[in-house]
């Protein structure tokens, strides 16, 4: 495995390649507002039955449902709360009875690039994987250090507010990375970022780190692998994928000729997982395969449950639809590479 960081205006670029094949792509325009992972100071603004509507400082409200074991709130207070879900696809367009779709946000605090769950009113940590980067601890202590830094603003802001910024891409990357990867950074500046998180937080890669000045991307080969991952049509031997995303599902749709079905089907498969961990996609997912057999199907199941296996959050495949359509699901944790390229462009 070697893991390349390569900086391109204020657009990051990140891959991990295995044996000349990309394991993982991931990108970041370092100047965008922080969403997810971001904490907000929020100010409710009314109460219905099961959640609050509140104001954080957004283009839209907040949608905060009533937490079991969390104290109620009551109109005017604030609370610490963190961006759970959103809809990246819209771009913040669509609307529901004449209004913005509201941002799901929860009081359930996690830091992206650390191992535990933290409840700002109770004081309270659990620890929310089994293998944490640093010892619980360690990450109790810089926890509650940052969180009396925020809740002292907090006290104080008069006004909803950003008041944390989430792991940039840099740091989500580098948290994931497997133990002595070697990591060619493009930049001294980029390299100093990376440094700085290292030794904070992955002491185990400092020795991993080298700099190699240049096109990265261009020099491995990963700038056309990169470019088919911004393209709706990926063209194979038997066919192609035509690929479609709305604010509530991304479609693929699996192109062939007749009497070709499945070899199609089979070799699709495999694109289709690459395009899925590639795109950074997420939320939920239909694909229609080209018609064929019950047992080919169960074999194309299995194949993409196999190769899916290590994407982070974890896959759900709901099964075949009535309309012959496999569905597949999994939390929004991460904005695709199209989306973040459509800000970067922007």
């Amino acid at each position: 495995m070697v893991a390349f960081l390569a900086p391109e205006s204020n657009l990051v670029k990140v891959a991990l390649v295995n044996q000349g094949t990309p394991v993982l792509f991931d990108a970041d325009v370092l100047d965008r507002p922080g969403t997810l992972d971001t904490i907000y100071a929020a100010k409710i603004l009314r109460k219905e039955t099961h959640f609050y509507w509140c104001e954080l400082g957004l283009s839209r409200p907040g949608l905060l449902t009533h937490e079991k074991g969390l104290p109620p709130l009551q109109e005017g207070e604030k609370a610490l709360v963190q961006i759970s879900r959103e809809a990246f696809a819209d771009s913040g367009e669509s609307l529901i009875h004449g209004q913005q779709k509201p941002v799901e946000v929860t009081r359930q605090i996690v830091l992206g690039h650390q191992a535990c769950l933290y409840f700002p009113l109770q004081k309270l940590f659990k620890l929310r994987s089994a293998s944490p980067i640093l010892p619980l601890s360690h990450q109790q202590q810089y926890l509650q250090t940052l969180f009396e830094k925020i809740e002292q603003q907090f006290i104080t802001s008069s006004a909803p507010a950003v008041l944390s910024a989430g792991p940039s891409v840099i740091e989500r990357f580098l948290k994931e990375l497997p133990e002595a990867t070697p990591i060619h950074v493009a930049t001294p500046e980029l390299m100093l970022l990376v440094k700085l998180f290292c030794r904070n937080f992955r002491p185990d890669l400092l020795e991993k780190l080298v700099l190699r000045q240049g096109n990265l991307f261009a020099e491995e080969g990963l700038d056309e692998i990169w470019q088919i991952c911004l393209d709706s049509v990926v063209s194979f031997a038997s066919g192609r994928i035509v690929m479609e995303s709305t604010a509530c599902v991304t479609s693929i749709d699996v192109n062939t000729t007749l009497g070709n079905a499945a070899e199609a089907n089979w070799q699709a498969v495999k694109i289709i997982a690459e395009q899925l961990i590639w795109r950074r996609l997420s939320g939920n997912v239909i694909i229609d395969f080209a018609p064929d057999s019950e047992v080919n199907r169960k074999k194309m199941v299995s194949a993409l449950k196999q190769r899916l296996l290590t994407d982070r959050p974890s896959w759900r495949i709901l099964g075949w639809s009535p309309l012959g359509w496999l569905e597949l699901q999994r939390a929004k944790r991460r904005i695709p590479l199209e989306t973040i390229m459509k800000l970067y462009r922007k």
